[in-house]
């Protein structure tokens, strides 16, 4: 990253945490939605193949044709069950997000000491800046409480 700043420390920060969290989770979504073998695809090929039998013999789909109607309750179905997994996962993507909270804080409130760090090589959000924030401030002599 050539000449970060915090914002793009905090960013990826945000972003290792989100993936932690929701990368099992997009799996199991493409499972459901995209794996050739899936419930979805299987529907979605099926109607694909009466599209064509109908087209064939001229006819149009119309909205009480059964296998549009499976195909629909399939898609409801998946949608229901990436929402239940995505919900089940909120509060989870949630605290991966405050626990950068306070070290974005911090960064941002001692800005001179976050761009030394920056220069340094050193994430200024990671818990290496915090032990170099209170070690900053001691040395100064200001009296800081966590």
């Amino acid at each position: 990253m050539p000449n970060p700043t915090i914002s793009d420390y905090i960013n990826n920060a945000l972003d290792a945490g989100y993936a932690r969290v929701m990368n099992p989770v997009n799996k199991q979504i493409d499972a459901l939605t995209k794996a050739p073998g899936s419930q979805l695809q299987r529907a979605l090929k099926e109607l694909e193949q009466e599209a064509d039998r109908l087209e064939v013999d001229g006819k149009p789909m119309k909205a009480d044709n059964p296998v549009l109607k499976e195909t629909l309750r399939i898609i409801e179905q998946t949608f229901a069950t990436v929402a239940t997994l995505i919900q089940a996962n909120d509060n989870q993507v949630e605290a991966s997000g405050e626990v950068i909270a306070v070290p974005s804080v911090t960064a941002k409130v001692f800005l001179p000491l976050a761009g030394e760090m920056i220069k340094r090589g050193v994430d200024p959000v990671s818990s290496k800046a915090l032990t170099f924030y209170r070690e900053q401030i001691k040395r100064k002599g200001i009296k800081w409480q966590t």
